[in-house]
């Protein structure tokens, strides 16, 4: 089974389709007719935004050294959420490292193998954000060649294959599509479902050593001899780590739920 393709927009037409001016389609309800099942597939979405023609405006890409290729999705509230999520983790970076760890391990109460495990699981979830945010989740390229089973989309007009659903936010269609997570700004799919499994992984790992290192520093470690006492983590201590328990909790919880609500095509 082959596809056509307009040199006009670049999109793939499906045989038996056949590509209209824009004054004929308006004149046509913006539809084009399927002779063979009599189907009509709408041209534009239906918020009249993310058309074919803006595309590729849809996210910045660009090339990284050592990583490759690179996106991040022109969403605001994506853009706003994946923030909150990093600043999130600074601050629990911050109130575990400035308040616990560094003044316990100077009062010699934590080894430092402990530093050390808690350093290399809150990188490793910081940097499986990143990669999460950032890899293609499994659009479909113009160059993919259709199956006898695969169908067109009604929003953008591409072929694709049964598991694939259309999304709003990307403004493209998505192989084995899960869902478009705003906090990480990007589709969960076929190409990042793994690392996007390992980020919950690391993100419930680290929630769940940051609530039992403050519940053991506000009830059961002694005192802290070899603090500042006029710092403003030790004035403002309670405030701190309580912030620190609700949100490791939060986060805790997030992570369990989106973990076991996966559809887990490709992990």
């Amino acid at each position: 089974m082959e596809a056509s393709y307009s040199s006009a927009n670049g999109f793939a037409v499906a045989p038996g389709l056949e590509w209209r001016s824009p004054n004929a389609l308006a004149s046509s309800k913006n539809t084009i007719q399927v002779p063979n099942d009599h189907r009509a597939y709408n041209i534009e979405p239906e918020d009249g935004k993310n058309s074919r023609n803006d595309f590729q405006s849809l996210a910045w890409n660009f090339n990284v050294p050592f990583l490759g290729r690179m996106r991040i999705l022109k969403d605001k509230p994506g853009l706003v959420a994946s923030s909150i999520i990093v600043l999130y983790w600074l601050y629990g970076n911050y109130s575990t490292w400035f308040a616990i760890l560094i003044p316990r391990y100077l009062g010699g109460q934590v080894p430092s193998v402990l530093l050390m495990i808690y350093a290399a699981i809150s990188a490793l979830c910081i940097a499986s954000f990143i990669r999460v945010s950032t890899m293609n989740p499994g659009s479909l390229s113009i160059s993919q060649q259709p199956q006898a089973d695969w169908n067109v989309c009604q929003k953008c007009l591409r072929h694709r294959p049964p598991n694939a659903h259309h999304c709003r936010r990307c403004g493209h269609c998505i192989r084995k599509m899960d869902h478009h997570c705003p906090w990480v700004n990007n589709c969960i799919g076929e190409d990042n479902q793994f690392a996007f499994m390992l980020l919950l992984t690391y993100a419930y790992t680290l929630s769940i050593m940051t609530l039992v290192l403050d519940i053991l520093h506000l009830y059961f470690m002694p005192p802290c001899h070899t603090c500042d006492k006029e710092s403003f983590v030790v004035v403002h201590q309670s405030v701190i780590m309580w912030t620190a328990v609700v949100m490791a909790v939060m986060m805790t919880c997030g992570a369990f739920g989106l973990y076991f609500g996966q559809h887990q095509y490709s992990v």
